[in-house]
C-alpha cells in the first residue's frame, strides 16, 4: 500500500457501533406493529369512542354551541372554542373572529342578524378543523433536515481541486450536526493531506471509536502508523465470540427478537384460528428463550473499558521525547513517533505521565497529546 484511501461518501445505513445495518431495519418490524395495532384498535374502536373523554367534551361544546341562541353569544362561544384548540391562524377562524368582534365589540351599533345558513357553516367549519387538527397532532412527526450533505458537496469540491484546508473546514462544520465513522474519516485523510499525521491518526481512531469495524479507517491507520514508524497496538487477547458478536450485533438481535415477540403477542388477539393462535404461542416462546440467551451473552460482553486501553494519541507532527521527569531537563527515554497511541496515568503541570504499548512509560509535554474521545463541550 502506498497511499491512504481517498474520502468516501457518507454512507446513511453505516452503523455507528460496529456493523453495516445500524437500526434503521426496524423500521419494517415497526410498520407491522402498526398495522397489527391498527387492526386491533379498529376491533376495539366502538368499546373505546364510548369512554372517550376528550371526544365526549369536545362534542358537549359543539353540542353547547348549535343550541345558543342569539348571534352574539353564539359568535363569542364559536371563536372561544376554535381560539382554544389553537386555529387561531386559520383564514376562515380569523373571518370568524372578525365577525364575532364586528357584531359583539362595535360601540353604539346593535347586533344584526345571523342567517341559519351562516351558523351551519360556522358549526360544519369548526367540527372538520377541529377533527383534522387532532389527527395531525397524532401524527405529527418532526423532520429536521439536515445540512451535513451541503457540507460534504463543498468538501469534495475542494478536495478535487487540491484545496485539503478548505475541504477540512466544511467537515469541521458538518460536525456540528452530527458525528459519524464515515465523516471523521474524511476529516482524518484532510489532516493527512496536510502533513498532520498525529491528527490524522486521532480522528481515524475517533472513527473506530463509534465503528470498530470501520474498513477504511482501519486500513489508513495501518498504512499511517507504518509509514511513520509508530509504536504498533498490540492486538486484543479477547475471547473470539466476543469479536464476532459485538455488542452492536447483539443488541440488534435482541432488539429483533423483542418485534418477533410483540408481532406474534398481536398476531393472537387479532386472528382468531387456532393453528394461527398456536404458531403464535410457539414463536413467542422461542423468543422469548432465544432473548434470554442473547440478553446473557450482552450482559457478560465485555465493555468498552476492557477492549479500548489506550485512549489518547500523539498528535505532533514531528517525533516527540519522552522523558525520566516532567521537564525539559529529564533524560530522554526514546523518541515516539507520531500517531502513535498512549495511556495517560497522570499529569503534572503541562506534562503528562503515558504509557506506550510496548509498555514503555515516562512523562511527555502534553501539548503534543489529544484524548480519542471528543471532549464534551466540542462541536
Amino acid at each position: 500500500m502506498q497511499d491512504i484511501l481517498g474520502l468516501i461518501e457518507p454512507q446513511p445505513f453505516r452503523s455507528k457501533d460496529g456493523i453495516q445495518l445500524g437500526l434503521w431495519w426496524q423500521i419494517f418490524p415497526a410498520a407491522i406493529v402498526a398495522v397489527l395495532a391498527f387492526l386491533l384498535i379498529k376491533r376495539q374502536l366502538p368499546r373505546l369512542q364510548s369512554n372517550n373523554p376528550e371526544k365526549t367534551r369536545l362534542h358537549t361544546e359543539l353540542k353547547e354551541l348549535e343550541e345558543l341562541g342569539t348571534p352574539s353569544e353564539f359568535l363569542r362561544a364559536a371563536a372561544h372554542l376554535a381560539e382554544s384548540h389553537g386555529l387561531a391562524g386559520d383564514e376562515f377562524v380569523a373571518d370568524l373572529i372578525e365577525e364575532r368582534d364586528r357584531f359583539c365589540f362595535q360601540p353604539g351599533e346593535q347586533p344584526g342578524k345571523l342567517e341559519n345558513s351562516r351558523r351551519q357553516e360556522i358549526l360544519k367549519n369548526l367540527r372538520e378543523k377541529l377533527s383534522l387538527g387532532i389527527m395531525l397532532l397524532t401524527l405529527f412527526l418532526v423532520w429536521q433536515p439536515t445540512t451535513a450533505e451541503a457540507f460534504h458537496d463543498k468538501a469534495q469540491a475542494a478536495w478535487d481541486e487540491g484545496n485539503y484546508q478548505e475541504a477540512l473546514d466544511a467537515y469541521q462544520l458538518s460536525l456540528k450536526d452530527e458525528k459519524t465513522p464515515d465523516l471523521l474519516y474524511n476529516i482524518a485523510n484532510c489532516y493527512y493531506r496536510l502533513d498532520q499525521p498525529g491528527k490524522a491518526a486521532l480522528f481515524y481512531r475517533r472513527a473506530l471509536e463509534l465503528n470498530p469495524s470501520h474498513p477504511e479507517s482501519l486500513q489508513n491507520l495501518a498504512f499511517l502508523e507504518r509509514k511513520m514508524g509508530a509504536i504498533p497496538t498490540p492486538e486484543s487477547d479477547l475471547p473470539a465470540w466476543s469479536k464476532k458478536l459485538t455488542t452492536p450485533l447483539l443488541t440488534n438481535l435482541l432488539l429483533g427478537l423483542v418485534w418477533l415477540f410483540l408481532i406474534a403477542v398481536l398476531i393472537r388477539f387479532v386472528l382468531r384460528s387456532s393453528r394461527v393462535q398456536q404458531l403464535s404461542t410457539l414463536t413467542m416462546i422461542g423468543t422469548g428463550l432465544m432473548g434470554i440467551l442473547f440478553g446473557v451473552l450482552l450482559f457478560f460482553h465485555p465493555g468498552k473499558e476492557e477492549i479500548v486501553e489506550l485512549d489518547t494519541v500523539l498528535i505532533s507532527d514531528e517525533p516527540t521525547e519522552v522523558r525520566t521527569e516532567p521537564s525539559s531537563g529529564g533524560s530522554e527515554i526514546l523518541n515516539a513517533n507520531p500517531s502513535t497511541a498512549c495511556r495517560v496515568l497522570t499529569q503534572r503541570g503541562n506534562w503528562s505521565y503515558i504509557e506506550l504499548p510496548n509498555q514503555t512509560r515516562g512523562w511527555i509535554e502534553s501539548d503534543a497529546l489529544e484524548p480519542i474521545a471528543f471532549p464534551e463541550n466540542q462541536s
